[in-house]
């Protein structure tokens, strides 16, 4: 897991979102740049694993509540999950959003589909850098 680290602070009504904003951020360690990932915390526990870019209002955009890396592996399960449940939901349907960003713990990317074509949005540095995996 990445030795990036950024230290934030909330007011207690956005706890649960998945954005953490610029003015949230105490302190970064590691110097991470746009699109690296980092570990949160808050208050010296662990809020979870995020993509990172300083350059935005948006400083980071969580995808997990543990430490992980947004590997191709993790990428790949979470696109096959939220197939799994649109197949699920939505049978008959041949267009459909298949990736609905932080809905789907991706956040910056949406994926749409039209019979057997493939739409890709990037939205975030994150998977910007990714666009390979």
């Amino acid at each position: 897991m990445t030795d990036k680290v950024c230290h934030i602070i909330r007011k207690p009504s956005r706890r649960q979102h998945l954005w953490v904003f610029s003015n949230e951020i105490l302190r970064t360690e590691g110097d991470p740049g746009p699109g690296e990932t980092v570990l949160v915390y808050e208050r010296g526990r662990l809020v979870g694993s995020g993509i990172y870019n300083p350059k935005s209002l948006i400083a980071i955009r969580l995808y997990s509540a543990k430490a992980e890396e947004l590997s191709r592996e993790l990428i790949r399960d979470r696109i096959k999950a939220a197939w799994n449940y649109r197949r699920e939901k939505l049978p008959e349907e041949t267009d459909l959003r298949l990736v609905y960003g932080e809905s789907d713990r991706l956040p910056g990317l949406v994926i749409d589909k039209y019979g057997n074509h493939f739409v890709l949005q990037v939205y975030s540095a994150g998977f910007d850098n990714r666009l390979e995996e």
